[in-house]
């Protein structure tokens, strides 16, 4: 019969608010989807999309234009 540790059997599951990022194509977020550029980080302000060319930058309240082939991180 096989021993259990019960020490070392402990299921360490991520933290409930940590960030699950999916990475996508611009071209592939609907209008009004926030996303942003990198996976995390302090200097990584969010993005709304605005139409099928644009985003505009929700920190600084500037749009910028994207290629549709951009990659793009979303919160999952």
């Amino acid at each position: 019969m096989a021993k259990t540790d019960q020490v070392k059997d402990t299921y360490n599951p991520p933290s409930v608010s940590s960030a699950v990022w999916e990475d996508m194509l611009f071209s592939e977020i609907e209008i009004d989807d926030i996303f942003w550029l990198k996976e995390g980080g302090d200097d990584n302000p969010p993005y709304r999309k605005t139409s099928e060319t644009q985003a505009g930058n929700t920190r600084q309240r500037t749009l910028h234009n994207f290629n549709a082939r951009t990659k793009v991180y979303q919160r999952t």
